[in-house]
């Protein structure tokens, strides 16, 4: 019975640590979002194309957010002059 109890308090944990990971990986998005706003038209009609909240409990949209990525990539790599680029 005591092994059952550690499976389950160690996929818990698991889980715990997951959602953590994911709560902090929003939370750094929104901060580059927030540095990168008003810098680029197409970044910002991106960002604002997306959900106003990511929701834990529903799946991120993936292709909105792999095309952002690339925005931004591409923004950064078309800057030279390193003040015109946002701290982020």
């Amino acid at each position: 019975m005591t092994d059952y109890k550690d499976k389950y308090l160690r996929a818990a944990k698991a889980l715990d640590e997951v959602e953590q990971e994911e709560i902090e990986n929003i939370q750094a998005l929104s901060a580059i979002l927030w540095e990168l706003k008003g810098q680029h038209k197409m970044v910002d009609k991106v960002i604002s194309a997306l959900p106003k909240k990511l929701s834990i409990n529903e799946l991120p949209p993936i292709k909105e957010l792999v095309r952002l990525k690339n925005l931004i990539v591409s923004y950064f790599n078309q800057t030279d002059d390193v003040g015109a680029t946002p701290s982020v």
